[in-house]
């Protein structure tokens, strides 16, 4: 009997045990659900203030840090507001899609980063434990991150020559000079003389950035930031479709004194101006194919909410001395060509060439992705925002990109998350 007890006793003891044993894995169960429940709602948070950031990446650091801590805040984690740091927290850089890295920069940033956290050192602290301290164990730290990628948009740089090995990509002789008005210059070729400058001309940029390197010789040169191996920059225009215009125009041939107003249309011949003609463009897209759009003499043209679309092997061609205007559609007019002045297509590689003076007054973009533009500066100015496969300036005068005061493309930044 005595011994029958004793056995019960034991029993008693370890159903104590056992319920005890239960009773801390459940409440260690709940904790983890929690600390689980908490780092979902941090990864919520760092996802919504990374996109919000990353949308206002072309306003600069400060912009993209405050809607991001404002945007963390509107979030909840373990019950209290999520805070996260300007600087340390919220990052901006480049995001390097072949290698899935993400490199902090301020160079022609495409990306931003945000780290919510609830740890130790943290604003909101670490996340405090139910059941934990039973086992000396009262908090448990909670982290989550999330980088949101610009994939298209207009960029930061004034003047992008997207070759990616050229040697003289960008090429400066004589005492030519180039102007960015509030904006960067980008060369994204890796070859050790991707920028090349003979003579005394000059570049004045907020920052002239190289991913390989540069060769200046006589006393040229620039005074802005010089950046030399940063990332390149994608095409800001990639994901820019090609118009459809297929209502045949014929072609335009003016010279001596002749003028004529002209409208939307495929001009699969050409549009040639010389002598003194006088070429005014009905607002719309043109699509304008075989030799493609030349203005010579005393020429002049007059093209207001106006897209030019060069197709086949068409170039363009405005060296003269006549007065050119050309301006871009408005978002009402052309939502999707909104801002863009000169489309070349992709596959078309002939060369352009510019020669400006004082009545050379292009806005909007332009836009040759896979051509040479040679620049000749005399004055006037060379449209809001420049994209060439590689660029040539040269001559004496000034090349004047007006980045900050034109009308510059308005696409949908399209931002993305990537990680």
């Amino acid at each position: 009997m005595t011994i029958s007890k004793s056995r019960k006793g034991y029993a008693v003891i370890w159903v104590a045990f056992l319920v005890l044993v239960l009773v801390g894995l459940g409440g260690l169960s709940i904790d983890w659900a929690y600390v689980t429940l908490t780092k979902s709602q941090l990864q919520a948070a760092a996802d919504a203030a990374a996109l919000a950031g990353v949308q206002v990446l072309a306003q600069g650091q400060t912009v993209v840090n405050n809607t991001a801590v404002n945007i963390a805040s509107l979030n909840k984690a373990a019950q209290s507001p999520v805070a996260v740091v300007a600087g340390v927290d919220v990052l901006i850089g480049q995001f390097n899609t072949s290698t899935l890295t993400f490199t902090v920069t301020s160079l022609s940033p495409n990306a931003v980063k945000v780290i919510a956290r609830r740890t130790s050192g943290s604003p909101g602290g670490p996340v405090s434990l139910l059941f934990g301290p039973a086992f000396g164990v009262t908090t448990a730290g909670a982290a989550a991150q999330a980088i949101a990628m610009v994939q298209n948009g207009s960029g930061t740089a004034g003047l992008l020559v997207l070759s990616p090995n050229a040697s003289g990509a960008l090429s400066m002789t004589g005492n030519a000079k180039v102007v960015v008005q509030g904006g960067d210059l980008q060369v994204d070729s890796n070859n050790s003389k991707a920028v090349t400058m003979t003579g005394n001309g000059s570049i004045t940029a907020n920052n002239v950035n190289i991913v390989g390197g540069y060769n200046f010789s006589g006393n040229g040169g620039t005074a802005s930031p010089l950046h030399t191996g940063v990332a390149s920059m994608a095409d800001p225009l990639a994901s820019m479709t090609a118009p459809t215009v297929t209502n045949n125009q014929g072609s335009v041939s003016l010279s001596g004194n002749q003028s004529k107003t002209i409208s939307p249309g495929y001009y699969p011949n050409g549009i040639s101006v010389s002598g003194n003609g006088k070429l005014t463009m009905n607002a719309g897209i043109y699509n304008i194919g075989g030799s493609g759009l030349s203005v010579t003499g005393n020429g002049t043209m007059t093209a207001n909410g106006v897209m030019l679309y060069l197709s086949g092997s068409a170039g363009i061609s405005l060296t003269g001395n006549g007065a050119v205007v050309l301006t871009p559609p408005t978002a009402a007019a052309s939502p999707q060509y909104a801002g863009i002045s000169v489309f070349q297509d992709r596959a078309d590689t002939a060369s352009d060439a510019f020669s400006g003076n004082a009545s050379l007054q292009l806005n909007g973009a332009i836009y040759l992705p896979d051509a040479q533009v040679t620049l000749t500066g005399n004055g006037g100015t060379f449209g809001a925002e420049l994209i060439a496969n590689t660029v040539k300036i040269t001559g004496n005068g000034t090349v004047n990109i007006n980045f900050s005061g034109g009308t510059k493309p308005q696409l949908t930044s399209n931002p993305a998350l990537v990680q």
